[in-house]
């Protein structure tokens, strides 16, 4: 059998650096690659059609469940499994929502990350045992009865890319420069988000990001 051909996202070079030699010693799995930015990682991703990413949640500049939703569409039969600090099942429901696969916590075992590796590349779904497997089969039920439906505003993929930008203080001209837009765009996505939000301020925008887990405080 081949080896797992696996990229690490990950915004701590320390953490990201253990888990690469950690993983290293697996002779199923294959390190391709890594990253220490979601924006960076969507582009290597892109290119080198790893059969499993392995996911921060939490990062700056694009977080791990918008880096997710971009990585699908990149290369659609890559699996990604999201590595969390947080047993929450909102940040759960996102990354489902996103197209990840799995859901592991940080405090899991060498081995647990290895077989949640090997599960998630044979097509299953994994799930950290702290958190009920329940949760990932409620979610998908809901989903289907509301077919589609949601109950929070609907924004577009650039929406959200710009909403954290934004939450995280950075200025009109710093976004567009970082996305390659013109400024009149990234005002017109500012105009667009506070309507959508039905928010006057941007104070009511990082209260937002951060209670939805956008950022963290």
């Amino acid at each position: 059998m081949k080896p797992i051909r696996v990229f690490l996202v990950d915004d701590h070079m320390i953490f990201l650096e253990g888990l690469t030699r950690l993983l290293s010693d697996e002779p199923m799995i294959r390190i391709v690659g890594t990253a220490t930015d979601g924006r960076k990682a969507v582009h290597e991703i892109g290119d080198l059609k790893p059969d499993v990413v392995l996911m921060d949640i939490s990062m700056p500049n694009l977080n791990g469940i918008e880096a997710t939703r971009l990585i699908k569409t990149a290369s659609p039969n890559t699996k990604v499994l999201i590595l969390s600090m947080h047993e929450s099942e909102p940040y759960l429901r996102r990354v489902l929502e996103a197209g990840a696969v799995g859901y592991l916590l940080k405090e899991s075992t060498a081995d647990e990350v290895i077989m949640a590796i090997k599960k998630t590349h044979r097509g299953s779904s994994y799930l950290s045992p702290s958190m009920s497997r329940k949760l990932i089969q409620d979610y998908l039920e809901t989903r289907k009865r509301v077919q589609g439906e949601d109950i929070e505003p609907v924004l577009t993929g650039r929406e959200r890319e710009i909403l954290q930008l934004l939450a995280e203080g950075n200025s009109q001209q710093a976004i567009a420069k970082s996305l390659s837009l013109s400024p009149l765009t990234v005002r017109t996505h500012r105009r667009h988000i506070m309507k959508k939000l039905k928010f006057r301020h941007i104070t009511d925008l990082v209260r937002y990001a951060i209670r939805m887990g956008i950022i963290e405080p």
